[in-house]
């Protein structure tokens, strides 16, 4: 049986400074960048919710993560943390949360797939069940990160 740190998030302070409403799913494809303003614009809220911060950040990075190449990445994350900080202001231990957050993100994630993949109608695309045969490795790879 699956066990989730649920007394990790329990015990997890909740302030103003480290909860709220965060994206959730902030990734490069959601972030685009207005030449003339010289500003940047995150779209597809549809994922949000209520979280630690840490949460958005831990799942910011994972979707890097994919973008970097490994001897770059150590130093592309320590800038992304740095640029967080100086928008935020005052730091905390945010990292000590990522591991838990991973574990929320990936069962999350699983039971998403799970449950909208349980749905299948009579005449789908020939591409659907490719699809489908994709997303069942991808939830094995999953499962087997649980209660890591």
């Amino acid at each position: 049986m699956l066990k989730l740190d649920w007394d990790g998030f329990a015990n997890w302070p909740v302030t103003q400074q480290n909860f709220g409403l965060i994206h959730y799913d902030f990734e490069l494809d959601n972030v685009f960048y207005d030449e003339e303003s010289h500003s940047c614009y995150a779209i597809d809220f549809d994922d949000a919710m209520y979280h630690w911060y840490a949460m958005d950040v831990e799942q910011s990075l994972d979707s890097l993560r994919d973008e970097i190449q490994p001897d770059e990445w150590e130093q592309k994350k320590r800038i992304f943390l740095q640029g967080y900080w100086k928008e935020v202001g005052d730091a905390y231990d945010m990292k000590s949360m990522f591991p838990a957050c991973r574990r929320f993100a990936n069962l999350y994630g699983y039971v998403r797939v799970l449950r909208s993949g349980a749905e299948q109608w009579t005449h789908e695309p020939e591409w659907m069940s490719g699809l489908r045969a994709r997303l069942d490795k991808a939830m094995t790879v999953k499962a087997k990160q649980f209660g890591q």
